[in-house]
């Protein structure tokens, strides 16, 4: 089980807070989509339960929140293994050399 935990307080941002507190499955395709961080300074993180006692406190599916955020933080880039999803400026604007450097730094 997973929980989403957003920063409750003044700076909490209008895409986390209807969020915090949903809890679901690992592996619920919701994770795909909302898995922090949902946009630039994001606060939230996800924390795992203990599927034991807090199986309870699963969020029913007509309760889910769908927020609209930005293409780009629309992916669990944990799962894929990411920093930045693939599109991102940091990859389509950056020098060839800056790219080569950076893969060959990421292999070793």
């Amino acid at each position: 089980m997973l929980e989403f935990d957003a920063v409750t307080d003044a700076q909490t941002a209008d895409i986390c807070a209807p969020l915090h507190g949903t809890v679901l499955p690992f592996d619920h395709p919701f994770w795909k989509t909302y898995y922090p961080p949902n946009h630039w300074n994001c606060r939230s993180a996800v924390r795992q339960l203990n599927s034991g006692t807090d199986s309870a406190r699963v969020t029913p599916e007509g309760d889910l929140k769908h927020i609209d955020i930005k293409p780009m933080f629309r992916i669990n880039m944990a799962e894929r293994g990411l920093a930045f999803p693939a599109e991102h400026p940091y990859f389509k604007e950056a020098p060839e050399w800056v790219m080569r450097q950076g893969s060959a730094a990421y292999k070793t």
